[in-house]
């Protein structure tokens, strides 16, 4: 019925503007239907003025839309969260509390956007009128909740109807420290929090249901009322009949007159049913009536306005086509401007690189002019000492007068000099060399010193696991256990199904078994049946765990603050320490070894009568336990009931690389399994670029536990260890009020860490949740844009602005990347890694890109900060087809093509839950499309129905008109 009322209204109100009273006719219509629809007349006046204010006229559209949207949902009753005034910043008090309490994540990441695309279009101060029409166009084009954006900017407008820029980034940073607030309380009391919102939505639906109950009684039809005053009319008079005739004569009469009600009953119930009948006939009447008249006083209004139109039209497009006759002129005016400033600038590069080919030349000149003035000097000096001599031996040719030998001393001088000259070049040539050979040496004894120092730590960290170990032993000696106690209380690493599960060996203790269920849980299953016999023999040893796992994490070496020099050399130096970690740690681990197998020798020696009975029961039991356990189906250990069933969806929640299944991320998570003893493991992982002192970017990969924070050189896999830290050293974390993506990370007794990421919010919830739950005191959380970060290796603080100023340096007039990749995010809130395959003469190659997701297709770039792409792939008659049939080695597969061609694109992403989401996404934006060509087909067929029969009515009336005069 509401949805006939709405096509018919839609029929009838079709582009017309409604004025008031059709306005209130029409909200009458809906209350007829539904009582929430049912508004006082001020009410209907002020909705009605609202409405004209923001889109200068009413349409029936509108109307629809604030119906849908506002009056319908009336009974929807959230949950408030308490806000403290005090800590609210300037632009955020100036908005309602209701507002306040609907912010959400994503619609704080649109805000952003919304943001940063309005600060790169205007400098500093914007109208209002020109963000409406940019909301109207995102939301039309890109499917931004634009409308939701403006009202909460709209507090901000001054009496001159603009806008500020800076208020805008206060608001949008005013309501992320909000959200933290909220997200912070939520983790401390959620349980407290609960049963009040449940008592309040409790109360006001009992309200809403009394004040239903009330209308409805009011509405009673009046052909109820009459017949309950017959009914009790009849019934007075049985009684007082009765009361009369108590006689067994009047008995007979009392039979006759009761059959009589009865009928007259039933005649009553009949006629009432008639009326009701035609009550409704009547109402469906009117309401058909009211319909035709409106229609048909808008079908007048309708044709009033149209013959109003076309006048319009055909007085506008005499003076169009005088402006586009002007726009041509200053067009071709334009073309000859541009080809003249064309050949300027051809003239102007050329001339800038005729300038710097003369300044190379001109250095050139001037540095052989200082060498050949040197060497004039030098020649000069040399002809001075010549000089001397020639005087000499001029004088001594005058005292002897032999002028012949004279000559021929000089002759020889000279071919000595000239042998001298020789000798001098030579010499000079070989300096040079031994500089070289000395630079060198200095580099290697750098090298050699740095390799040194390593060693030190390297020698000063086994002797701690020496210390430890010792200790242990000591404790062993003291606690002298036998060999049955220990198999009871050990746990082993492998056993049951899953990571970490605990067996127990013996007929009266209880066995914990655990199953893994998600992703890759049959895999597991089936290679965990496979190596049974293979871990666990007859001759079991619970203390190889203790042998084969160190006792003690160290902080791993900061190697992100040295120099690329440095890093090559420590590069070179790797297979060198190695092989001297290999050597040692074979050292350790056969000095652990000696010493277990001397305690167990002495223990065996005294429990050797009394235990060997009791342990080959126990292996017995233990070997029967596992060929029961391999027999057994996955639906078997489903339905077990002491099988722990854990979703690892859980544990790959965050992990948005998918490193969790690493063989070094596996190893830094057994380590951690062995000394907390826990089940479930939850992580996080995220790529992010480091920026160091200099302004300088490099590759980084997230790798955090429940405990400690990884650090990892690489881009697709980690490599290796950078630096490391406990989530409980963790003070402050600073989120950059001028940029959405930088973060600074300030650890307590060490160096901060500023990192570039798209996932700052994840990071944090991740840390408060992890806090939360081992009740460790939060960590602080600051929203500035000026702050000081302390690195490696410099004595001072170095403020933020200073770093961003020689990063902009470096790119040489570019924009940054943290600012071109806020404006690709804007499009899409999925954007990230992807790899695609490349199609080759005989093979393919996979190259690693960066993808955003739009609403028409993927645009891909190298990587996350450039301006131009260097792919487009389009979602017009596409097909997305997840883990296709495809040779090759990679797992995470998505391939998408084409219906009428053969063309088609292959992708593989780094993980299962990434695959997914990528899946869906690209799924849900083909479908989206195609909903908007199918309405854009439809919406042209509806013009070209209306077109004809409008043509058709004007013959008619042309006709008609024909007929008249004639």
């Amino acid at each position: 019925m509401f949805s006939d009322l709405i096509d018919q209204f839609r029929q009838t109100y079709q582009n017309k503007y409604l004025t008031l009273s059709e306005f209130s006719n029409i909200l009458d219509q809906y209350a007829r239907l539904d009582i929430r629809c049912d508004l006082d007349d001020n009410v209907k006046e002020q909705l009605y003025k609202f409405i004209k204010e923001k889109q200068q006229n009413v349409t029936y559209c509108a109307l629809e839309t604030v119906i849908i949207e506002f009056l319908l949902q009336q009974d929807v009753i959230q949950p408030k969260s308490q806000i403290n005034l005090d800590s609210l910043g300037k632009c955020a008090r100036k908005l309602p509390l209701d507002m306040l309490q609907s912010i959400t994540n994503d619609f704080l990441l649109q805000f952003k956007n919304f943001y940063k695309l309005v600060a790169n279009k205007y400098v500093s101060i914007v109208d209002y009128r020109e963000l409406e029409r940019l909301g109207k166009e995102l939301q039309r084009t890109i499917k931004i909740n634009s409308l939701e954006i403006l009202r909460f900017i709209q507090p901000l407008v001054d009496n001159q109807s603009k806008v500020k820029i800076d208020e805008i980034l206060e608001l949008s940073n005013d309501l992320e420290k909000l959200l933290y607030e909220q997200n912070r309380r939520q983790s401390k009391g959620p349980e407290t929090k609960r049963p009040i919102a449940l008592d309040q939505s409790a109360d006001d639906n009992h309200y809403t249901s009394e004040d239903e109950n009330l209308k409805q009684n009011n509405f009673i039809s009046n052909a109820s009322i009459e017949r309950k005053n017959l009914t009790n009319l009849i019934y007075q008079q049985t009684d007082l009949i009765k009361q009369k005739f108590i006689n067994k004569a009047g008995l007979p009469c009392l039979s006759e007159i009761n059959k009589t009600t009865q009928c007259i009953e039933a005649l009553i119930a009949n006629l009432i049913k008639e009326v009701d009948v035609k009550t409704k006939k009547i109402e469906e009447l009117i309401i058909e009536k009211e319909l035709t008249s409106g229609s048909l006083q808008q079908f007048e209004i309708e044709i009033q306005n149209k013959d109003q139109q076309i006048q319009l039209c055909l007085q506008d497009n005499d003076m169009f086509q005088s402006q586009i006759n002007q726009i041509l002129d200053q067009n071709k005016e334009l073309k000859i401007q541009l080809n003249v400033y064309n050949e300027e600038l051809k003239s102007i590069t050329r001339l800038e690189t005729e300038l710097k080919e003369m300044q190379i030349e001109n250095k050139n000149n001037k540095d052989q002019l200082i060498k050949m003035n040197k060497e004039n000097s030098r020649l000069q000096l040399n002809n001075k000492s010549l000089m001397g001599i020639i005087e000499e031996l001029e004088s001594k040719s005058l005292q002897n007068k032999d002028v012949d030998i004279l000559k021929k001393s000089l002759e020889q001088h000279k071919e000595q000099i000239n042998e001298l000259e020789i000798k001098v070049d030579d010499l000079q040539i070989q300096i040079q060399q031994l500089e070289d050979l000395n630079q060198d040496y200095e580099k290697a004894k750098e090298g050699l010193e740095q390799q040194i120092i390593e060693l030190k730590r390297e020698l000063t960290y086994y002797k701690k696991m020496l210390e430890n170990t010792n200790i242990e032993n000591q404790q062993l000696r003291n606690s002298f256990m036998p060999r049955t106690s220990i198999l009871n209380s050990q746990q082993m690493n492998g056993g049951g199904f899953g990571r970490l599960s605990k067996m127990s060996i013996g007929g009266g203790l209880t066995s914990s078994k655990i199953f893994i269920i998600g992703r890759n849980s049959s895999q597991r299953v089936s290679s965990i049946r496979g190596n049974q016999q293979a871990m666990y023999g007859s001759n079991f040893n619970p203390l190889e765990e203790i042998q084969s796992v160190p006792l003690k994490i160290e902080e791993a070496q900061d190697l992100d603050d040295q120099n690329p020099d440095q890093q090559n050399n420590n590069n070179k130096q790797i297979q060198i320490q190695s092989r001297i970690g290999a050597r040692i740690n074979l050292k350790y681990e056969n000095s652990i070894v000696e010493a277990i197998k001397e305690e167990n020798e002495d223990k065996e020696q005294v429990f050797t009568v009394s235990q060997k009975p009791q342990e080959n029961q126990l292996l017995q039991q233990f070997d029967k336990f596992l060929g029961e356990l391999g027999t057994k189906n996955l639906e078997e250990l489903a339905t077990d009931s002491q099988c722990i069933k854990i979703d690892e969806n859980i544990l790959y929640y965050r992990d948005f690389l998918g490193i969790r299944d690493d063989p070094k991320a596996l190893e830094y998570l057994k380590l951690e399994k062995n000394i907390y003893k826990q089940i479930i493991q939850r992580c996080f992982s995220d790529g992010v670029y480091r920026i160091d002192a200099k302004g300088k970017k490099a590759r980084r990969i997230l790798f955090l536990t429940e405990h400690t924070f990884y650090i990892f050189e690489g881009e697709k896999k980690p490599g290796k260890l950078s630096r490391s830290f406990p989530l409980k050293n963790i003070h402050t974390l600073i989120f950059s009020e001028a940029s959405p993506v930088i973060c600074c990370i300030k650890v307590a007794g060490s160096d901060d860490y500023l990192i570039e990421t798209f996932k700052r919010s994840e990071l944090n919830s991740f840390l408060t949740e992890i806090f939360a739950s081992y009740k460790i005191p939060l960590f602080q959380v600051e929203f500035i844009s000026q702050f000081k970060i302390k690195f490696k290796g410099v004595k001072d603080e170095i403020p933020i602005s200073q770093v961003i100023k020689k990063q902009t340096n470096q790119d040489q007039g570019t924009t940054p990347t943290y600012k071109v990749s806020s404006k690709q995010g804007l499009y899409s809130q999925n954007m990230g890694w992807l790899q695609i395959f490349k199609k080759k003469m005989f093979q393919g190659d996979w190259q690693e890109v960066f993808v955003i997701l739009t609403n028409v297709g993927l645009v891909l770039f190298k990587k996350p900060g450039d301006a131009e792409p260097i792919l487009f792939i389009s979602f017009v008659e596409a097909i997305v087809i997840k883990n296709p049939s495809f040779e090759t080695s990679k797992q995470y597969i998505i391939k998408i093509r084409y219906e009428n061609c053969d063309s088609e694109f292959v992708f593989n992403a780094t993980s299962a839950i990434l695959l997914d989401q990528w899946h869906d996404a690209i799924q849900n934006a083909i479908i989206e499309q195609v909903k908007q060509k199918l309405q854009y087909m439809v919406h042209q067929q509806k013009q070209v129905v209306d077109h004809r029969t409008q043509t058709m009515m004007d013959q008619s009336e042309s006709q008609n008109h024909n007929n008249k005069l004639s």
